[in-house]
């Protein structure tokens, strides 16, 4: 089933709004993306930047959830949940999840640049 970018998956009286994604949890997913940005970084070929990017984009879709204060949800709600999403990069998941390496990278590495600095905690 494909999501629909019209209806959000959160009806506006649900309690899941009032969530806050704890500081724990977003810095650690900085530190994991960030740290996934590296590694694609050293990468020397393309079977293992497909790889980086394969068992990271779970990752990144948590750092999305967390952007938005939304936990994170099963797999199969997520897949509905993603393009409901307010804040997110620009037309990255298609480029992302099809296509060649190269483009895919490329996609995966504005994403998470993208969800890394908006995670980023400001000095209080």
């Amino acid at each position: 089933r494909s999501p629909s970018a019209t209806s959000s998956p959160v009806p506006a009286n649900c309690p899941l709004l009032s969530y806050q994604t704890p500081v724990a949890e977003r810095l650690a997913l900085q530190h994991w993306l960030s740290t996934a940005l590296i590694k694609l970084d050293l990468a020397t070929d393309d079977l293992y930047t497909a790889f980086l990017i394969n068992t990271t984009l779970w990752k990144l879709a948590e750092g999305i959830c967390a952007v938005n204060n939304r936990p994170v949800p099963p797999s199969t709600l997520m897949w509905e949940l993603l393009p409901t999403l307010p804040q997110q990069p620009q037309d990255w998941l298609k480029p992302l999840l099809t296509g060649k390496t190269k483009p895919r990278l490329n996609a995966f590495r504005l994403a998470c640049e993208w969800v890394v600095r908006m995670l980023d905690i400001p000095d209080v």
